[in-house]
């Protein structure tokens, strides 16, 4: 892929990535830290590594990862999976399948490159392509840039999560 700033690829990772992949999360996890006005959010040792072999050690069939790479250096990654309805979920719902976006990040440099966007597209294909008839993705309210960047590619608010703190 090539933006107007930059070279690309996108591809599946590898075992070689693990360590590219643990601070990509680690900054990942950064962004939610850095933007939590209830100071919940935390990044503690060990988070990058579990979030890393999450995705490298799937092997249901049913999630997808790809990975951004400029040069040597991973800059994105977008994780896809995907469920059939439940039984209940069938007699409430129109939908069948869901495919759900789990993780879609882009490191702050190489934003508005067109990464974000060409990873989103891989991913919808994909779940497209599984059977899904819908797609879903969970948004840190506080996020409003990556919420502009889901609604402007055809995404609405649906759910809504709230929280209160009780201690």
């Amino acid at each position: 892929m090539k933006s107007s700033r930059m070279t690309y690829v996108l591809r599946q990772p590898e075992a070689a990535d693990r360590v590219a992949l643990i601070r990509l999360f680690e900054d990942f996890q950064a962004v939610f830290v850095a933007m939590d006005p209830l100071s919940r959010e935390r990044c503690e040792a060990g988070y990058g590594e579990v979030r890393a072999d999450v995705l490298l050690k799937d092997s249901s069939g049913r999630r997808r990862t790809w990975l951004a790479q400029a040069g040597s250096e991973l800059v994105g990654v977008c994780s896809a999976t995907w469920e059939d309805a439940t039984a209940i979920q069938r007699l409430s719902t129109a939908t069948r399948r869901r495919g759900r976006i789990v993780e879609l990040f882009v490191g702050k440099a190489h934003r508005r490159s067109g990464i974000g966007e060409d990873l989103l597209r891989k991913a919808e294909a994909w779940l497209s392509a599984a059977g899904c008839d819908v797609v879903r993705i969970e948004v840190f309210a506080p996020n409003k840039s990556a919420r502009r960047f889901y609604e402007v590619r055809g995404y609405h608010v649906r759910d809504m999560d709230m929280i209160k703190l009780t201690a």
